[in-house]
């Protein structure tokens, strides 16, 4: 074996199996001496262990979440906490995660140690993955778990992971989306079922508490303790979903009913490709990366991944504190680069691309401009941070999203597009440009309204001369379609 192997192996992050946690936890409990106080976290258990005696409430505390407790196959670990009437204890169902203080004591049965529990409060589920931070894999690391298990193109591979990476909240939206993501994959083909096999594959590795039910609660059974426990779901953050069926793929949100909301509110991460390829599809408009199918995509068991799955969801977690927000009034850079994407994709591809901006369609500005901005979110988790270069990166992968939907859109969408779009913006193509050209510069403002020397530097740089421009102003604001509330700011008459 080569020098350069041994290393490559020796740098791979060691995986953060139920069994490496569960050491952890057992590592510390053995540490504790009687009579210290000391402080674990872990997942409330609301069952007596063995032999409680009837001086206090006697409850458990495991080191792993529902869904891993009940697959464990090995002898499980657990701390008795002993909770008095002076204990301070917040209000907690049985799974959820905690942080207990307490002094340590030896339990009268078996091994078990115990807690005289001094206060007892209930934490995220994001916060047990945080503790586990030096266990988060780089980007360079999730990218190439991705890439050697599925065989897809490159940018729409790297949508998948900054897809998975979630979205941070925007500030100033006008959308109360939570921070979940959608990446579709389009085709009206054979080809968009081999996407949905491969992310499966990817769901199935998933913890089971990152995967969106309808049931939140579960049964689990220690035949050591001879108990049965009634665990709830800790996880209320965002958890992912692929379509169970592959009927689902034509359905208008492909999830059932009870999950719709999730959908639209974006507070779970939709993994979803779409059997259907039409520009008002209203799952492309909400994804941040709507990818159109130019191939068929392969897939192969990856046992590395499969270790890996809980090191992918502490680097979700820690991802999500590094980069928690953004505010859409800070991202200058990010708005005049948009707005040159439109500019330039208005001359170069003229009607089409218009048409597949009014509202309910792929490319709607305002939506797609806070999409962009959400995808570049999830780019700086990607990265670590937010940088300069990745608002390049974002405009790449807008222009391959664009050129994929305009070159691929079947003639007869196209034709159907384009009666929409001209029945819309009326006979006068010069005004309708010029009125897309208004709302785009509107889309992307923070309050709504566009500077009148913005808007004239606009039409100008469209091909408008200055005296053409003032007078498409004034015809504007004469006609109702645009008004000045304040002294050279203009807003849509809507």
């Amino acid at each position: 074996m080569e020098m350069e192997e041994i290393l490559s192996l020796l740098r791979r992050p060691r995986p953060l199996s139920p069994d490496e946690r569960a050491r952890h936890f057992q590592i510390e409990v053995q540490g504790w001496k009687n009579g210290d106080e000391v402080e674990i976290g872990g997942f409330f258990i609301a069952r007596k262990p063995p032999y409680a005696p009837d001086d206090a409430a006697y409850y458990l505390l495991s080191p792993l979440p529902q869904g891993e407790l009940k697959e464990w196959r090995k002898p499980k670990i657990y701390v008795v906490l002993k909770i008095t009437e002076s204990s301070r204890v917040d209000a907690v169902q049985s799974g959820t995660y905690v942080r207990v203080k307490g002094i340590a004591d030896a339990y009268r049965w078996g091994t078990l140690r115990m807690l005289h529990v001094i206060s007892m409060r209930k934490e995220e589920y994001s916060d047990y993955w945080k503790g586990f931070r030096e266990y988060a894999l780089t980007g360079e690391e999730i990218e190439e778990l991705f890439s050697s298990t599925i065989e897809a193109p490159y940018d729409m591979m790297k949508g998948l992971v900054y897809s998975f990476l979630n979205a941070p909240t925007l500030i100033g939206s006008n959308l109360t989306w939570s921070e979940g993501t959608t990446f579709s994959t389009i085709k009206d083909g054979s080809e968009v079922y081999s996407a949905w096999e491969a992310l499966k594959y990817i769901y199935s590795i998933l913890p089971p508490e990152m995967r969106l039910r309808k049931e939140r609660w579960g049964w689990t059974t220690d035949e050591f303790l001879d108990l049965d426990f009634r665990l709830r779901d800790p996880n209320e953050g965002t958890k992912y979903y692929v379509p169970s069926r592959k009927e689902m793929l034509v359905r208008e949100i492909p999830a059932p009913s009870w999950a719709r909301k999730y959908f639209i509110e974006k507070s779970a991460t939709f993994l979803t490709p779409r059997a259907v390829l039409r520009a008002n599809d209203g799952v492309a408009r909400l994804s941040e990366v709507p990818f159109i199918l130019s191939e068929r995509i392969a897939y192969e068991r990856n046992r590395e991944l499969e270790q890996l799955a809980p090191n992918l969801i502490a680097t979700l977690f820690v991802a999500e504190q590094r980069v928690p927000s953004l505010n859409l009034a800070e991202l200058e850079g990010y708005r005049r680069r948009f707005e040159t994407f439109l500019a330039k994709n208005r001359r170069e591809y003229g009607e089409i691309f218009e048409a597949m901006k009014i509202r309910g369609m792929v490319f709607e500005t305002g939506l797609r401009y806070q999409l962009g901005a959400r995808l570049l979110g999830s780019m700086a988790r990607f990265k670590g941070r937010l940088t300069r270069p990745l608002v390049s990166d974002v405009i790449l992968v807008l222009q391959e999203i664009l050129d994929l939907w305009v070159n691929e859109l079947p003639e007869r969408e196209r034709a159907t597009l384009l009666r929409t779009y001209r029945h819309y913006a009326g006979r006068d193509r010069r005004l309708s440009v010029a009125l897309s050209i208004f709302t785009d510069i509107e889309a992307t403002s923070s309050d709504g309204t566009v500077q009148r020397t913005e808007f004239l530097r606009a039409l100008r740089e469209y091909g408008f001369t200055e005296r053409t421009a003032r007078e498409i102003i004034e015809h504007f604001i004469a006609k109702g379609y645009l008004y000045e509330p304040i002294a050279g700011k203009l807003r849509l008459v809507r």
